[in-house]
Formats: C-alpha cells, sequence, structure tokens
C-alpha cells in the first residue's frame, strides 16, 4: 500500500507479513518463529546507538552495517532522526528513494558524464518484532528495524535493482548507496 501525504512523503505500510517474513532465512514462512521486541528499546539500555550494536550475523550486508556504523560514530542522534517507536508494536523508518541520472559537467575543462541524485523521503511503518535468536537481547534492535526497512522497501547496495522484499536482495553492495538511501545525500 502505497500513501502520498502532502505530496512530500510516501508510506509504505509493510509489516512482518509476506514480504518481510522470509527476511532472516532460507525457510518457508510457517517454519519462522517470531518474537514482539515491543518491549525492546530500540537503543538498548544506553537509549542511544552505539557502534557496539552493529553485528554483522548471516547476511551479508556488511556495506549497509559499515554505512550504519559510520553515522553512529560521527552523530548518533542522525540515526535517532531516521527511526520513531509509536510504542504500539511498530516503528517507523525513514529512508529516501534514489533516483539517479547521469548529466554532462564541465571538470577541469574536459566533459564528463556524472550521476545526478535526487531524494524523495519515504517513511515505512515497520512491525517491532524478530525471527527468535537473531538479535541481541542485550542491545537495542534499532539495526535489525532499518535492515527490516531496507528490505521491505525493496532497496539493495547497488542502485537501480530492487530486493522484491528478500533479504538476499540486500546481500553484497555498495556503502556509498547505502548512505544515499539512508541520509538522502
Amino acid at each position: 500500500n502505497v500513501k502520498v501525504e502532502s505530496g512530500k512523503y510516501i508510506l509504505l505500510e509493510k509489516t512482518a507479513g509476506a514480504v518481510v517474513t522470509k527476511l532472516y532465512m532460507n525457510s518457508e514462512p510457517n517454519l519462522i518463529e517470531y518474537e514482539d521486541v515491543s518491549d525492546k528499546a530500540l537503543y538498548g539500555p544506553s537509549g542511544k546507538p552505539k557502534i557496539e550494536d552493529i553485528k554483522q550475523a548471516d547476511i551479508a550486508d556488511c556495506w549497509l552495517l559499515a554505512a550504519l556504523g559510520s553515522l553512529v560514530n560521527k552523530n548518533p542522534s542522525r540515526i535517532q532522526r531516521m527511526l520513531h517507536d509509536d510504542g504500539n508494536g511498530y516503528v517507523f523508518v525513514r529512508l529516501f528513494k534514489v533516483e539517479a541520472k547521469n548529466v554532462t559537467k564541465n571538470v577541469r575543462g574536459v566533459d564528463q558524464e556524472l550521476p545526478e541524485y535526487s531524494f524523495t523521503p519515504r517513511i515505512l511503518k515497520i512491525k517491532k518484532e524478530l525471527p527468535k535468536a537473531k538479535y541481541n537481547p542485550d542491545s537495542g534492535v534499532w539495526v535489525k528495524m532499518i535492515e527490516k526497512a531496507y528490505t521491505a522497501a525493496g532497496y539493495t547496495g547497488t542502485l537501480g535493482q530492487g530486493s522484491n522484499g528478500k533479504i538476499s536482495g540486500i546481500e553484497f553492495g555498495y556503502s556509498y548507496v547505502a548512505f544515499l538511501v539512508l541520509t538522502g545525500e
């Protein structure tokens, strides 16, 4: 479901249903046992995102985790502005749809084809639940919520391809793409 509000934000209401069900395991949806983590703080006991919260598991999304680590290291409040826990079992995650086109620019007297990006903010409503044993209960769940939102939005680690809502779609990518999607810059 896509809803445009004020012509500016696109709200995707994709939760841990059919699209995100295969998020963390390559098994049939009915074999995955989910745990409601709505009682867990997004950022753990500290109340702030920490670099220690970022752990790569069985998904080859190191490029995304590296971008998150860089953002947390430089400015943790930037991550906090991306996520909102509604207190009713959902987390709203702001990501950006990136559109790229090549434009000719003169650089030091030489015409070059360079990418030019445009960004549309997207707010995704993500159910605050995770497959059992797929997160560290002593840290926050913010990293997993961003992974779920990234997958639900159909983003990948490259521009111009869609993940079709499957976690395998975010395996192998480029950190610069993650920065574009996460920050809109």
